[in-house]
């Protein structure tokens, strides 16, 4: 994984937060994120998944968001861990 997909996920994560004085934009944030799981980047996964599970800022998609959290747990992501002991 190179640098590139880590400062991918992070604008995407900041985007989507508004943190760190970024203009908050779910959209972009979100096709960041993306990018940085289509890169191989497993918290991406989770990321992402848990938006769709909780159907937060995109929508509501249980079984999908269900799926990438597990894949994120699979690949080692300790909050995709935990998430999943919480639901």
């Amino acid at each position: 994984m190179e640098k590139n997909t880590d400062a991918i996920m992070n604008l995407g994560e900041f985007q989507i937060t508004g943190n760190y004085g970024m203009e908050r934009n779910v959209e972009q944030g979100v096709k960041n994120l993306r990018i940085a799981m289509d890169e191989g980047y497993p918290y991406a996964k989770f990321a992402v998944g848990a938006l769709q599970y909780n159907g937060v800022d995109v929508p509501q998609n249980k079984e999908q968001g269900l799926m990438l959290i597990k894949e994120a747990a699979t690949a080692g992501v300790d909050d995709a861990k935990e998430f999943l002991s919480n639901i």
